[in-house]
């Protein structure tokens, strides 16, 4: 069956047959859903696009803490020992102790 030359022929037939009405509503149908589907995708792309931008948002967040961090420790190993305090640990030498809180926690 060849189906695109069934609809040609029904349309040349005149939308007066009862086919021909048949395939204007299917066609009006497939035609009319279009724009829903679309508009149920775009939902979809807003929510995944935000996930995006919080993503980069926290992971440009960790790189300023990380280099805060590696900043005051200079040579010396940071460890966070929480959101807002950093350690330094000598990697070699003696061993030191102290921690650092950052103010507020803000970079």
């Amino acid at each position: 069956m060849n189906y695109p030359s069934q609809i040609a022929r029904t349309f040349r037939q005149g939308i007066n047959s009862p086919a021909g009405w048949a395939a204007a509503l299917l066609l009006a149908v497939v035609l009319g859903a279009a724009p829903l589907a679309e508009s149920m995708n775009h939902r979809n792309e807003w929510a995944e696009s935000q996930a995006l931008i919080d993503a980069q948002l926290a992971a440009a967040e960790l790189a300023r803490k990380e280099r805060a961090a590696n900043e005051i420790c200079g040579n010396a190993e940071a460890r966070w020992i929480d959101e807002t305090t950093v350690t330094c640990a000598q990697r070699k030498g003696p061993k030191q102790s102290g921690a650092v809180t950052l103010a507020g926690g803000v970079l």
